[in-house]
């Protein structure tokens, strides 16, 4: 969530600050987002008599999706621009941060931004620009490819709606190991294919079949 921009000041408040943008969460299994607009920017500071407002930052977007499919849209957390004023000019508000996770994705004419919000005019001197968000895209799980016989035709699939993997072997095994990437055993899964890892933080941990030497890696982000 974007925070708000500074007030300016002549022994007391002159330009307010502007409001910093919201905070989007979407999450589920499908997600089509076609011909639209998702804003979290931050507000425009007030003009001051003597001392204007600094713009609001850009607040933050998040999509969680097994799949994606974004056509035609956009997605913005700007910061807003600083207020004009006599004396000093209100800073501009920085870009906020989108981060977008899939498992399948598809998108065309997606467009995003988190651009800076730019510095308010002053007689004395103009605000500074703010400074630039950051965009995360990318898949949910990362697969690393095997060459063991048995990990030949894996697939790891999420299931972000109940925090659970899907595990595809050529043969199904008696029971697999994950475990964290310094090489403590995290957890013991018996057999079936479907995998809870609600109880994971985040972070890199790898699965291993009870008789097999090497492992298969995957990326877990929450």
């Amino acid at each position: 969530m974007g925070s708000g921009g500074g007030a300016g000041r002549l022994g007391s408040v002159d330009g307010f600050g502007g409001k910093g943008g919201a905070l989007v969460y979407l999450k589920g299994q499908k997600i089509i987002i076609d011909t639209s607009h998702i804003l979290s920017i931050g507000m425009r500071g007030n003009d001051g008599s003597y001392e204007a407002g600094g713009g609001g930052s850009g607040g933050g977007i998040k999509i969680f999706g097994d799949t994606l499919m974004l056509r035609y849209s956009s997605v913005l957390a700007g910061g807003g621009a600083g207020g004009d004023a006599e004396g000093g000019g209100g800073g501009g508000g920085g870009g906020g941060r989108i981060k977008i996770f899939y498992a399948i994705l598809d998108t065309n004419h997606l467009s995003l931004s988190v651009g800076a919000g730019a510095g308010g005019y002053g007689g004395y001197g103009n605000g500074e620009n703010g400074g630039t968000g950051t965009i995360y895209f990318g898949p949910l799980v990362v697969v690393e490819e095997n060459i063991t016989e048995n990990f030949l035709k894996t697939k790891i699939r999420p299931l972000i709606t109940n925090g659970r993997l899907m595990l595809f072997l050529k043969e199904d095994p008696d029971r697999l190991f994950i475990y964290d990437k310094i090489g403590r055993m995290a957890k013991i899964i018996n057999k079936g294919n479907e995998i809870d890892v609600s109880d994971l933080n985040s972070g890199v941990y790898f699965f291993k079949i009870s008789d097999e030497e090497r492992a298969i890696k995957f990326i877990l982000i929450k």
